[in-house]
């Protein structure tokens, strides 16, 4: 008899469509705290580093009286500084720049718009990270996109089964796609109208899309959601999605394996929006939300699968805290 109820409760688990409840999950204060000279300075990426097994925050800031470039290292307990220092290239390096894993050369790599000291060149420049050395050029990768690569609201997703970061919007004036597999960048002309100028992007493996939200234009105020397959970006319909008006109010997206969706964050003037992408936009209510959060950056911790969330809370003073997303005992989105 038990066998058969076993049966019965596993076709029933099987074929029923899995609901996420709210309530499941919670936001909490981690207490962390930063080991070194932080001075004043402005959080730009952050990412999960495979060969620490940590999280790796890059940083831009004002070290005596020079801005320059600082990575960080999350442990689960406090963030401890490895690195401070300038990309080592000829070129002059514009923040903000991405930071990612790439599983193709196994190192973290950066890449970010980069131009000549006489303002007449430039383009995306990707960097490697060595622990001894800092931030390298990538040998024979080039600079990608010419003087008219953004310089600000870039965003990107790594495509975890092509081992390729992809990247909207890799020029403001031919507005194509770019791709770098570590060694090398891609180019991918965008569909008449297809511009996906400022938002968020993330990369779901049970899609194997990139999904891209945000605006179409400079002018554009209504964001709208992409999804991308390698080859063409498609526009799709949803019925609900995240209404935020600027980008850097918006901490990217991050795949949640736990939940089969993209989690993304949405702040308004004194609260959280935390939403989930599958195939549609679904929006949950977290316990213990943080507010007055003006940035926000966000990446999984693929050890223990929690969200880390690193919040500036106060602009004048930079006030920062680190949150985590702990999910309890839920059921993930209906998986597509």
């Amino acid at each position: 008899m038990y066998r058969t109820l076993f049966f019965v409760f596993f076709l029933f688990a099987a074929f029923v469509p899995a609901v996420y409840a709210d309530g499941c999950c919670s936001w909490q204060n981690t207490n962390a705290i930063f080991a070194g000279d932080l001075g004043q300075y402005y959080p730009i990426s952050l990412t999960f580093d495979a060969n620490t097994n940590k999280m790796a925050l890059l940083t831009w800031g004002n070290f005596n009286q020079t801005y320059t470039l600082a990575l960080w290292y999350y442990d689960g307990n406090n963030w401890e500084e490895a690195w401070q220092g300038d990309p080592q290239t000829t070129f002059l390096p514009i923040p903000p720049l991405m930071l990612y894993y790439d599983y193709n050369i196994n190192s973290l790599v950066s890449i970010g718009f980069v131009r000549s000291p006489s303002g007449e060149g430039g383009g995306l420049e990707a960097f490697r990270y060595d622990p001894s050395n800092g931030f390298e050029v990538v040998e024979n990768a080039g600079i990608f996109g010419g003087p008219s690569a953004p310089s600000l609201s870039i965003s990107y997703a790594y495509d975890t089964i092509r081992k390729r970061v992809v990247i909207p919007r890799a020029s403001d004036q031919d507005y194509i796609t770019a791709e770098f597999d570590g060694h090398q960048f891609y180019e991918i002309q965008n569909a008449p109208g297809v511009i996906l100028y400022s938002g968020i992007a993330g990369y779901n493996p049970d899609t194997r899309r990139v999904v891209f939200f945000g605006f179409n234009g400079f002018h554009d105020s209504n964001p709208t959601t992409w999804e991308y397959d390698g080859n063409t970006w498609v526009q799709v319909q949803t019925v609900l999605q995240p209404n935020f008006s600027y980008s850097y109010h918006a901490a990217g997206m991050t795949y949640m394996p736990k939940l089969h969706a993209l989690l993304a964050l949405d702040y308004s003037d004194s609260s959280l929006e935390t939403w989930l992408y599958g195939s549609s936009w679904k929006i949950i209510q977290p316990s213990n939300s943080p507010t007055q959060a003006i940035s926000s950056l966000m990446s999984i911790n693929p050890l223990y699968n929690a969200i880390i969330d690193y919040n500036v809370v106060n602009v004048a003073s930079f006030y920062n805290i680190t949150m985590e997303l702990k999910l309890f005992h839920c059921r993930p989105v209906a998986k597509p």
